[in-house]
């Protein structure tokens, strides 16, 4: 890790092969029980794990993420602008200039 003090540890399981790469930055988006939806801190691909059982592919993936809380969704969105909610809802890459927004806005939390 680069920053053992200000980062932590994670990692989540996929089912089938995905096209991450070691370090690209990742931000998820989880659900709770209540129907909540979070946005947690981005986090840097530090490794993946593509592993079989019997028939099915497995992808393990660790990442590197700052130390703040998590988001919810539509205050993230509020605050990053108009259009935000649909990028972030989106699987896939966003823009560099979208990214850095994003960034900054779990930046400006720690």
């Amino acid at each position: 890790m680069k920053r053992p003090r200000h980062n932590k540890l994670d990692q989540f399981h996929l089912s089938g092969r995905v096209a991450i790469k070691p370090g690209e930055i990742i931000v998820q988006l989880v659900e709770d029980s209540g129907k909540q939806v979070w946005a947690l801190p981005p986090g840097r691909v530090i490794h993946v794990d593509i592993f079989k059982e019997s028939n099915r592919v497995s992808t393990l993936v660790y990442l590197e993420q700052i130390q703040t809380r998590r988001r919810k969704l539509e205050r993230l969105a509020a605050q990053l602008g108009y259009g935000a909610k649909k990028q972030l809802r989106h699987d896939g890459i966003v823009s560099q200039e979208f990214g850095a927004q994003l960034l900054g806005a779990f930046a400006s939390l720690s």
